[in-house]
């Protein structure tokens, strides 16, 4: 198509295939003028080149409409007629003009620099406003996706941003309060995905999102969709960054929703006296919570939420209209007015602010909810914290919540870390990578120590003190597919060793330890319970001093169990967790005698804990751990 495209600054390469058109370009280049793409066309960046819109240059890029995503984001097509590939990034410069994408595929993966990104706008200001990028995909980005920077007025509808590094939609958050020669205004992200959020290399992505929510006057996000944002405790979907806000200038934030991210759906994190409305947020299957709202002080006003978990750091702000299953305080630095709660099923809450001796306690206020006190459970709470729920009001302090014992093993290297009972983690090397890690009390000394089962030979590993140094203990067990058991099967106060076969879904129990390199003999108890591909667990379910066996499916969460060592029936079951959670077992909370769940959740490096065996949300958490870790837990006698 001659004429279509006249180049005044670099000439690109040029092919023709009927009426389409392929350009390449191997090196920066300078577009002066209006850049026209049609169905079919092509742009090929190679060597990192950037295509630069500098003064009079604009993109006209239409390709066909074409359905874009739906269904919270599960229903997507990532397919468009206009490609836009390769190595290499766009910039639109000071200078540049109105453009119009439309319906095109971005699959660049520029180099990870600074102003580097797929489709970026840098200080173009108002001579961006009118522009228009709708039905765009940005798809296996190197360095975020969507980024105007310091311009104004762009509107981003029915976009999709998948499998990206970085913060998908995104600009330079400005370095303090006062300088705001970062912040862009009027730019509206309507009915946007973001799915596939990951870390830059090397860093843990603590605080990594899919629409980073910056500072400017004007913006808003709509009928937007986050899922599978990975990263660290704080990563979300959307997030309310610190420096994040001119004066006036709260988004306006409707009917989104987020799911399936590895930590938090909405992370908050900033001190202001401004209102943010957040209306019809919908958070489901997070790995933390589906609400975390910090940092101190600040306004916020939700409206008509539908999530299952929230976490409260700041004071001052409220809820209003939709449900929430669980509601948990944490600790909080600055006083202020009550967080509220009107005309909003609430199911839970959970008072646990008392991590913080120069800490303030929080005032929460509850009306028309359906909650009542007693299902109200105050795990820490510093004097003077407060209940309100329809007028009454209760005064909480002290704390109700011992530490957890539990432990973490990176089978990579064979380190453990356990945690006492006051929060520390004593660390130490023991064992070969890949060893599969367990515990009891071998010597009936009281404290649970390392045990291993080295598949390679099928042996068991005991040492009697959590210290790095060589087993105490040494003997063949079981076959290299079975999975090793712990515990006090007998109830004399020491803890032995027992299989599962996952090939039979029978268990071998034994009441002696073997020694000396030799075998164990036949087994004391066998019996056949759970299913195939289902994980054993050991507790004391039911308080009588014995333990028992339980099994995990981690696909659903499901987790039933038997209160003899026989074969039957299950006695009990529950769902708790998330697909892919490792479950581990204790006496956790107010200790009573009674063994209970709690998993460690890979995804989000989270621990939760489940107080009772009966059906719920966790009673408590905390971070913990890596990705790949594995868990252990028992009572480890350090503090």
């Amino acid at each position: 198509m001659p004429g279509r495209v006249t180049p005044e600054t670099t000439e690109p390469m040029l092919e023709f295939a009927g009426d389409s058109q392929r350009f390449v370009f191997d090196r920066d280049t300078s577009i002066t003028y209006r850049f026209v793409l049609r169905p079919g066309d092509s742009i090929e960046l190679k060597n990192g080149a950037c295509l630069c819109f500098d003064a009079g240059g604009s993109a006209d890029w239409q390709g066909t409409p074409t359905s874009t995503w739906s269904d919270d984001g599960r229903q997507q097509n990532l397919e468009r007629d206009i490609e836009v590939f390769g190595h290499g990034h766009i910039r639109f410069q000071h200078g540049s003009g109105v453009s119009t994408i439309r319906y095109v595929e971005v699959n660049l993966q520029p180099d990870l620099q600074l102003a580097e990104y797929p489709l970026h706008w840098h200080h173009v200001g108002d001579g961006a406003r009118g522009t228009i990028v709708e039905g765009v995909v940005v798809k296996n980005s190197t360095n975020r996706a969507f980024v105007p920077h310091a311009s104004h007025g762009i509107t981003f509808r029915d976009t999709i941003a998948k499998n990206i590094v970085g913060d998908a939609y995104w600009w330079d958050l400005p370095p303090t309060d006062e300088d705001r020669s970062n912040n862009s205004h009027q730019i509206t992200w309507d009915h946007a995905l973001a799915d596939g959020i990951e870390p830059f290399p090397g860093e843990s992505g603590h605080r990594l999102a899919a629409f980073t929510l910056g500072a400017g006057l004007g913006n808003a996000v709509v009928d937007a969709a986050a899922m599978n944002v990975g990263g660290g405790q704080n990563s979300s979907g959307f997030h309310w960054p610190e420096h994040g806000e001119e004066k006036g200038g709260g988004w306006l934030f409707e009917n989104n929703v987020a799911h399936h991210n590895s930590a938090d759906g909405i992370f908050v994190w900033q001190n202001n006296k401004d209102e943010h409305i957040v209306n019809g947020f919908r958070g489901y299957a997070n790995g933390r919570f589906d609400i975390e709202h910090g940092a101190y002080v600040n306004v916020y006003d939700y409206r008509n939420l539908t999530v299952d978990t929230i976490e409260i750091h700041a004071l001052g702000w409220s809820v209003t209209g939709g449900s929430i299953g669980t509601i948990t305080t944490s600790t909080h630095t600055v006083e202020s007015t009550p967080v509220t709660f009107t005309d909003v099923s609430v199911g839970r809450l959970i008072v646990d602010n008392g991590g913080k001796d120069d800490g303030i306690p929080g005032h929460y206020v509850f009306t028309g909810t359906g909650l009542t006190f007693d299902r109200v459970t105050v795990e820490s709470a510093l004097p003077g914290t407060k209940v309100t729920i329809n007028g009454e009001t209760r005064t909480f302090a002290g704390s109700n919540k011992p530490g957890h014992p539990i432990g973490l093993v990176d089978p990579t290297q064979g380190k453990w870390y356990l945690r006492s009972t006051n929060g520390s983690v004593t660390e130490f090397f023991y064992g070969n990578p890949k060893d599969i890690p367990f515990m009891g009390d071998w010597d009936c000394d009281g404290d649970d120590t390392p045990g291993l089962f080295r598949q390679s030979d099928a042996f068991a590993y005991l040492r009697n003190s959590n210290t790095k140094g060589n087993a105490d203990r040494r003997f063949f067990l079981g076959n290299p597919d079975d999975i090793p058991l712990a515990g006090d099967f007998n109830g004399n106060g020491c803890d032995t060793v027992g299989l599962y076969r996952p090939s039979t879904q029978q268990f071998f129990v034994l009441n002696h330890l073997g020694k000396n390199d030799g075998g164990l003999g036949a087994a004391e108890l066998s019996f056949f319970f759970g299913n195939p591909g289902d994980k054993p667990v050991v507790g004391d379910w039911d308080g009588d001093g014995i333990d028992e066996v339980g099994l995990h499916r981690e696909s659903t969460g499901l987790f039933y169990w038997r209160n003899t060592l026989t074969t039957g029936a299950a006695d009990g079951q529950i769902i708790f967790g998330n697909p892919g959670d490792r479950i581990v077992a204790g006496d956790w909370g107010k200790v009573d005698g009674k063994d209970s769940p709690a998993v460690f959740r890979p995804s989000s490096t989270t621990v939760f804990f489940r107080h009772t065996l009966s059906q719920g949300a966790a009673d408590s958490q905390f971070s913990f751990g890596r990705k790949g870790w594995l868990p252990v837990a028992g009572d480890f006698g350090l503090g």
